[in-house]
């Protein structure tokens, strides 16, 4: 299928038919990647965050230990607004 890009902002875009995207189950968000000479678009996982516990899981608990600029950062109070 041929497909042109269109100007969308500053970037370049391709629409997309909806019928294919019904097809695949695609509603708004996608993955793109750049393969060889080619982008691949695909559907995203069922879950953002998906497999993030299984990798998570595999960190050393040294990993998760907070340095003395962590506490401070995290000792730091609000910003007050500017209302």
């Amino acid at each position: 299928m041929k497909a042109s890009l269109q100007r969308i902002g500053n970037s370049l875009g391709v629409v997309i038919p909806k019928p294919l995207l019904r097809q695949l189950g695609i509603e708004r968000a996608v993955e793109i990647q750049l393969v060889d000479d080619h982008l691949e678009v695909r559907k995203l996982a069922s879950h953002p965050r998906e497999g993030w516990k299984s990798v998570m899981s595999a960190l050393p608990q040294s990993a998760f230990d907070m340095t003395d600029e962590d506490r401070e950062w995290l000792a730091m109070p609000e910003p007050e607004s500017e209302a």
